[in-house]
């Protein structure tokens, strides 16, 4: 993504004039939740629906295509109506920059894992996850 809506919807597109893929730097959960009262008044078949629903891949895929589809309409405005350049990095580009902000990563792990945080594991599952799912 550029920069998701916020250069077109903040305007930001305005003052930035190029952008660069760097891979996957960062990312953050995405779940839905429910107050369990309220879960617990539902009919059986409602929460049935959910939870067949919640056991697919039938989330992921529907923000998936949400993502695919604002982040294709922001680079549309922001490169022909804003007078934005977007550049895509190569394989070797990418190889190093990872290689180069490694000591960074290494830092942060050691840093929360130092405040009691069980963040190597976490990072471990993470760079797991990114490696099955990440789109190039």
């Amino acid at each position: 993504s550029a920069g998701g809506d916020l250069l077109t919807s903040r305007r930001w597109g305005d003052v930035i004039k190029y952008g660069v893929s760097c891979g996957i730097l960062s990312g953050s959960p995405f779940y839905l939740g429910m107050n369990r009262k309220v879960w617990d008044k539902l009919p059986a078949d409602i929460q049935k629906i959910f939870n067949d629903m919640s056991s697919t891949d039938t989330g992921m895929k529907m923000y998936d295509e949400y993502n695919y589809n604002v982040d294709k309409e922001v680079m549309d405005i922001w490169t022909k109506q804003m007078g934005g350049t977007w550049a895509e990095m190569s394989d070797a580009d990418l190889t190093e920059l990872e290689k180069r902000s490694q000591p960074l990563v290494d830092a942060f792990v050691k840093q929360m894992d130092g405040k009691g945080y069980p963040f190597s594991a976490m990072h471990q599952k993470l760079v797991e996850l990114v490696k099955k799912y990440e789109v190039k």
